[in-house]
Formats: structure tokens, sequence, C-alpha cells
């Protein structure tokens, strides 16, 4: 088993993807806390919670402050466009936001499927080249299939150790964090 220090040097040529991955997690974690967010007011509206309180409020970094706000602004877009509007924009926001979620979640799986498949192509031609290099006396003591079965199972597990390795240090811990934060 390779150590996770060498495992991630195979995926070392393709930065770019996982910046691009990386990105794209941090988007799709974003989008899934507004549309959490956006449920709140939505459901407040469709069960028709006591939402008419006028007062303006003032944001901070507190959370607090922000649901507070979400409600007064609710309660203007009742007052303004009437119930039944406000649920139709409602209804429009819940739905982009679970769709610009599931996007991003969609490109960063894409991503991480292009850097699975390069890695797993750049090793099977290491192999391909290592192989080639070897003597003609090793294919007549060891059998083809043992050989190739070897390799095969060698670089399966390659792959599935990169892929816990890339969720491992881009994926899990901003799925955690973006969350707690806000």
């Amino acid at each position: 088993m390779l150590k996770f220090k060498d495992i991630f040097k195979l995926a070392r040529p393709y930065r770019l993807q996982l910046q691009l991955f990386f990105g794209f997690n941090v988007f799709a974690a974003l989008f899934n806390v507004v549309s959490i967010g956006v449920i709140i007011p939505f459901l407040k509206v469709i069960f028709k919670e006591n939402i008419n309180d006028l007062t303006p409020v003032e944001l901070t970094s507190n959370t607090e402050t922000w649901l507070a706000y979400f409600d007064y602004q609710t309660s203007v877009k009742i007052a303004e466009w009437g119930q039944s509007q406000t649920l139709i924009y409602f209804s429009i926001g819940l739905v982009l936001a679970f769709l610009l979620k599931n996007l991003f979640v969609y490109l960063s799986f894409y991503n991480l499927a292009f850097i699975r498949s390069a890695v797993v192509r750049d090793i099977r031609e290491r192999l391909y080249n290592h192989i080639l290099r070897l003597p003609i006396g090793y294919f007549n003591k060891e059998k083809r299939g043992d050989t190739l079965s070897r390799f095969t199972n060698d670089v399966k597990e390659v792959e599935w150790s990169l892929l816990g390795v890339i969720e491992l240090y881009f994926k899990h811990p901003i799925a955690i964090l973006i969350p707690l934060v806000t």
C-alpha cells in the first residue's frame, strides 16, 4: 500500500483539475446551505406562520440575525406581492438553489472522474513500458496471466486509493466546515 504522499504525487500533473474539483465542492457546499436556508421561509409561507413582523434588522455575522433578516424580507415581500406571489418566487429560488447545488456536485464528480482516468492511464502506460523492457526470460518463469492479474489488481488498488485521498483532503472537510461556519 502506497503512502498518501506517494499516491498524491500521481495526481500532481493534474493540479488544475484538482483546483476545479476543490472549487466546485466549495460551491456545492455553499449552495447546499443556501438551499436549506431557502426552505425555511418557503415553509413559513406555506403553513402561514406569523411572519408579519416588519421591523428592520441589521445584518451581522451572527446566524440568528441572518434568520431574522430573512424573516423580515419574507414579511416585506408578502406585504408587497401577496402570499401566493411570494410563494411562487420562493419556489423558483428553491428550485434554482437545488439546481445550482446539483450542478456543482456533478461538475466536481466530472473532474474527479477525469483525474482518476488520467492517473490510471499514466500508471498503465508506465506498466506497459516496464513490461516491454523486461527480459524474455522473465516470461518463461512467470505465467502471463499471473503477471497481468497482478498489474490489473495493483492499478485498481492505486485508483481507489487515489480517490480516497482526494475525497479525504478536498471533499469531506469542505462538506463539514462550510455548514458549520455558516
